[in-house]
């Protein structure tokens, strides 16, 4: 242990208390896990509605209405993914930072990538507005970006929580230290993807619900009904591999270890059943309620998660510097609180417009 104490690098200080930034991490990274949802799920909607419009032609007008969408939820998922980002690394920056220094080349690709989708998708958009015969093989290459970058993301933050998988790096020296060799790597990463669909599928069901009046309304409310609650019920078995797979210290906590976190895992996974109850039955403004509540549940359980991995190093935490800022906290809650003000009155403007 204190060989691998020595390899973590020393934290940086703290302006305020450390848990400033964990309400903050967690009141992001919700906001940016629906974000994710909605965009991953009108990616992956998009390409079915492409390729089910090559045999009938009634879903066109749906994979188009999915297309238009799809490059906002790029700007909104990005965009609310960089104040997650900031508070992990405030708290965990010397283990985010190693984690990603290791990774390397993949993970300075991320960018890139993530503009090559960007700008696919627009340009998706601007031959539909010239009434070009449809890509389906180009929103399918778009789902595959997103879903690279998601797992690229996975990949650093499993090793960033695993310092020992830090001196494999030796062995290979070639700024391509993937972590797949950890066990929780891809039931994580499968578990993300299927509640990504349930949030997306859940989104466009809301949409439907509310527009319509579009000739494909029906045919959308209950496509994405059924993407939510299929997605939401396989969520179950893959978020309990998840748990089976990760060490026995952590998933005892979470199996009965701690009645607390148990209760907690238990009512994430029993809200993901109603949510999918209540998406077959079309009900979709009750099932909206369960799976937000659900993944404030979920929220917390990922971050007990994460410190339970954490634990063993927790003197190489960041801690309170010496002179505190609360000044400054407080003005990012104002720059915060505008923000989201500015954010909800363009959704607002937006879903006014009978075309958005």
């Amino acid at each position: 242990m204190n060989e691998l104490i020595n390899i973590i690098p020393n934290p940086d200080p703290l302006p305020v208390a450390p848990g400033w930034f964990q309400f903050l991490s967690y009141l992001t990274y919700f906001l940016h896990l629906l974000a994710v949802g909605i965009m991953f799920g009108t990616a992956v909607s998009m390409a079915l509605g492409y390729f089910k419009g090559k045999k009938d032609d009634s879903w066109m007008p749906f994979a188009g209405r999915m297309s238009r969408i799809l490059p906002f939820t790029i700007a909104f998922a990005v965009n609310l993914g960089v104040a997650p980002l900031l508070f992990l690394q405030a708290l965990y920056g010397n283990f985010f930072y190693t984690a990603s220094l290791l990774v390397g080349i993949p993970w300075l690709l991320i960018v890139v990538v993530l503009i090559i989708g960007y700008y696919s998708a627009y340009w998706l958009v601007f031959k539909n507005k010239d009434h070009a015969k449809p890509k389906p093989w180009l929103s399918v290459i778009i789902s595959l970006i997103l879903a690279w970058v998601g797992f690229m993301l996975v990949n650093v933050n499993t090793l960033m929580m695993t310092p020992h998988r830090w001196k494999s790096y030796y062995d290979h020296m070639n700024g391509l230290h993937l972590n797949v060799s950890e066990t929780t790597l891809f039931p994580r990463y499968i578990f993300y993807l299927f509640l990504f669909l349930a949030i997306g599928g859940m989104f466009i069901s809301l949409f439907y619900k509310i527009k319509d009046k579009f000739e494909e309304s029906e045919k959308g409310f209950h496509f994405g009904s059924a993407l939510s609650g299929y997605f939401a019920f396989l969520s179950v078995p893959a978020f309990a591999l998840f748990l089976l797979v990760l060490p026995r210290e952590i998933n005892g906590v979470f199996l009965g270890g701690n009645g607390l976190w148990t209760v907690s895992a238990l009512i994430f996974i029993l809200g993901l059943f109603v949510t999918a109850f209540l998406a077959f039955k079309r009900k979709t403004t009750a099932a909206l309620h369960v799976l937000v509540v659900d993944l404030i549940v979920f929220v917390f359980v990922r971050a007990h998660i994460r410190q339970l991995y954490l634990d063993p190093f927790k003197e190489k935490f960041s801690t309170l510097a010496q002179n505190t800022q609360y000044g400054v906290m407080v003005l990012f809650f104002i720059v915060l609180a505008a923000g989201l003000g500015v954010v909800a009155w363009i959704l607002i403007k937006v879903a006014k417009e009978k075309e958005a």
